[in-house]
């Protein structure tokens, strides 16, 4: 668990729309401000990451960074067997090669 005192560089909220509570359709002025709060936090944490240089992004997020050479190399791979195969093939070993 985190330590009660470290400060991060953002804070976290969480809201629940339940019976009785107040909907982004109801008339009250709180709801739109925090979600207008929201959006506009959304959008600048996409512009600061959008602008992030690369070795910044691969220490910030290294499991993504893996999880994506991961998926990329395996589909390299299926790419290379499929045309790999034909060419197996067409070797003399394998046209000799009685089955």
């Amino acid at each position: 668990m985190e330590e009660q005192g470290k400060k991060s560089d953002f804070d976290l909220s969480h809201h629940e729309y339940g019976p009785g509570s107040l909907t982004p359709n109801d008339n009250n002025e709180e709801v739109p401000d925090l979600l207008d709060e929201a959006m506009q936090d959304a959008k600048e944490a996409d512009e600061s990451e959008r602008g992030m240089p690369l070795m910044t992004a691969l220490k910030t997020y290294p499991k993504a960074a893996a999880w994506s050479l991961l998926v990329s190399t395996t589909l390299i791979q299926e790419g290379y067997d499929t045309a790999i195969l034909g060419s197996f093939y067409a070797l003399p070993v394998f046209k000799n090669m009685v089955l």
